[in-house]
């Protein structure tokens, strides 16, 4: 989990880049599941989202810009690393049945088998 919250901290995340960064995870999270047809319109509201927080950029960091942004999109393979990791080793208690997992918890980890 340091692998995100240390980089957060690190450069002083605004509300408005967690809110995007959520935005990104969100979205990216769930473009496997999209059909093709929704995908493009997935894509424009990604394309959006970038040209967004783009503009707040502009309007609040212009000194640094390129690089609070490129690590907005660097966090992206963190939490995406964390969330699988999360996964793995719960799928790995319920596997070797170690103690009894919450109902909605695997209700969710069968749906990431799908």
């Amino acid at each position: 989990m340091s692998e995100i919250v240390e980089p957060m901290v690190a450069m002083k995340m605004s509300l408005e880049e967690f809110v995007a960064l959520k935005a990104f995870v969100s979205w990216k999270g769930t473009m496997c599941e999209i059909s093709d047809g929704n995908k493009y319109a997935m894509r424009a509201m990604l394309d959006e989202l970038c040209t967004s927080l783009h503009q707040y950029y502009e309007q609040n960091h212009q000194n640094d810009l390129s690089e609070r942004f490129g690590n907005i999109i660097l966090l992206l393979s963190s939490v995406f690393a964390v969330g699988l990791q999360f996964v793995e080793s719960h799928h790995e208690v319920a596997f070797f049945d170690l103690w009894q997992l919450d109902s909605l918890l695997v209700q969710l980890l069968k749906c990431e088998n799908h």
